[in-house]
């Protein structure tokens, strides 16, 4: 099945409540709030006071994206904030099963996410995670992945 998760990393900060509901009146299944942490990848976005705002005005729900480093000591705090989903990056961690586990065992929706920006990755994709890259598990229900390019002609 198909959904739509908008990346409100693309919303009017100024306007972050109206954002939220014009994504909702947009039909949309879900917000998708990408976190970056200016390490894991070069840019910073949002923490935890923007998604507990966001928790809050919005009626569908959170889909987080952690595209930090490390991301374990933050699980908890996602989830309090309001996340419903919570993908992390199989390459940010040398045991991502292990918070998978955490996520799905905290009643949330596990998500693994790969690396699709360019250089040489900061953990390969091995070990006890390339089961998890090669198909969508008990563990993992999702898979994120950040390299779809539209071109409209």
């Amino acid at each position: 099945m198909t959904q739509i998760a908008p990346s409100l990393l693309a919303c009017d900060f100024g306007n972050l409540e109206a954002e939220v509901c014009a994504v909702e009146a947009g039909g949309a299944d879900m917000h998708h709030i990408d976190i970056m942490d200016g390490h894991f990848v070069p840019n910073l976005s949002f923490g935890l006071p923007v998604v507990e705002a966001i928790a809050r005005a919005a009626s569908i729900p959170l889909d987080v994206h952690l595209m930090i480093e490390p991301y374990e000591p933050y699980l908890d705090a996602f989830r309090d904030a309001g996340a419903h989903r919570i993908a992390v990056h199989v390459e940010a961690s040398p045991h991502p099963h292990r918070a998978l586990q955490a996520i799905r065992d905290m009643g949330l929706v596990a998500g693994l996410a790969l690396r699709s920006w360019p250089g040489p990755p900061r953990r390969p994709c091995g070990g006890a995670a390339a089961p998890l890259v090669a198909r969508p598990t008990d563990v993992a229900k999702h898979r994120t992945l950040r390299s779809l390019s539209i071109h409209l002609h």
